[in-house]
């Protein structure tokens, strides 16, 4: 099987969301990409292009996130841009626990849902995170 793509680009709005949730799932069904893996990949993408929007562009700025979905033999890898400042990843410590119902962790569940996340970021502004699922090997 050779690979498989598609690219979506849209506005940094939290409207948009269920837009992109939808789209992805589409994709990936289309690509026969299990159910299971699917629920993970929907929820880690939701989770990140949240996290771009309210603290990436802070839910105010004009902005776009692009969301490229690869599909190979062994694995569905997505990579997410935007043109937001720099985050570094390696600053963001877990909320304490008692804290869970308002929220802080979800580039602790992103990091859960998928097998790698792998961050590249731009000089002042840009990010790219790729999140890369490994698929079960064919009988």
């Amino acid at each position: 099987m050779s690979s498989q793509r598609a690219t979506l680009v849209v506005p940094s709005r939290l409207r948009q969301l269920p837009y992109v949730r939808r789209w992805l799932q589409r994709v990936l069904r289309r690509w026969a990409v299990a159910a299971d893996l699917i629920v993970d990949l929907s929820l880690a993408v939701t989770e990140l292009c949240t996290n771009i929007i309210r603290h990436g562009y802070r839910g105010e700025e004009e902005g776009s996130i692009e969301i490229c979905l690869c599909r190979d033999p062994d694995a569905v890898r997505i990579t997410v841009r935007d043109s937001a400042p720099v985050f570094i990843p390696e600053r963001v410590m877990p909320p304490p626990p008692e804290m869970l119902a308002e929220g802080g962790f979800g580039l602790f569940l992103i990091h859960v849902l998928v097998d790698d996340v792998l961050y590249e970021r731009g000089n002042a502004r840009g990010n790219c995170t790729t999140l890369v699922k490994y698929l079960p090997p064919t009988p």
